[in-house]
């Protein structure tokens, strides 16, 4: 009877050990950084889309494993804002059929505000953390970077 009792008590502490192995979420996989396109934002609440960026998993990148992440702006997140100059003769250049590099635009780092990002002039930007975001659809930023469109004046 004894006997008994322990198979059944060492079956039943397998199987449970297995389901949690199962469903237990565990993954090596830590992620710090997030770079996305910015769908909308409402108070202090940037909703984006886009994927985890980790060095020694660069198929995280892939647009097929894209997702929706709602992003939580607290009063310390820092902003990063870099201003890209584009030349005022732009418009006609790429009408012209010219080729344009903006690797060439002049760049100006600044600090940057939510604000910003609700004019709608930033498409995209990168989302650092604290703490490892992967299998997190929503999480707090500690800095939000972001490239934000200046159009230099003609100069005479």
């Amino acid at each position: 009877m004894k006997k008994i009792r322990l198979v059944l008590a060492l079956v039943v502490i397998i199987v449970v050990g297995l389901l949690i192995q199962k469903f237990w979420p565990t993954s090596d996989i830590k992620a710090y950084e997030f770079t996305g396109s910015i769908e909308k934002v409402e108070g202090q609440t940037m909703y984006m889309r886009g994927n985890y960026n980790v060095a020694d998993h660069p198929e995280l990148r892939d647009n097929g494993r894209s997702f929706d992440a709602k992003i939580k702006v607290k009063s310390d997140t820092k902003f990063v804002r870099i201003n890209i100059y584009r030349p005022a003769d732009l418009g006609a250049k790429l009408a012209a059929g010219e080729a344009v590099d903006p690797s060439t635009f002049r760049r100006e780092v600044k600090s940057g505000s939510l604000e910003d990002l609700k004019s709608g002039m930033v498409k995209e930007a990168v989302i650092e953390t604290s703490k490892s975001i992967y299998g997190k659809e929503s999480f707090s930023a500690q800095s939000v970077t972001y490239y934000y469109p200046v159009d230099e004046e003609e100069t005479k």
